[in-house]
């Protein structure tokens, strides 16, 4: 990807434009959807199933 941003700065950050473009960094952006059974939101999976956007799990020897 070439680094060139992709709006326009407001003008109290236009000195710093060369700075920003020189830093912007590659990125994923991820929306999540809830998996929905018969129009209500999936709540059948485990609390320890690794899965994306559920509820966080850490064992009991882990701190």
């Amino acid at each position: 990807m070439s680094n060139s941003l992709l709006f326009d700065l407001p003008k109290e950050l236009q000195p710093f434009h060369q700075a920003i473009e020189n830093t912007l960094l590659d990125y994923l952006q991820i929306k999540i959807t809830p998996i929905t059974v018969n129009n209500n939101i999936n709540t059948s999976t485990l609390l320890w199933p690794n899965k994306f956007g559920g509820l966080p799990y850490l064992p009991k020897n882990k701190q």
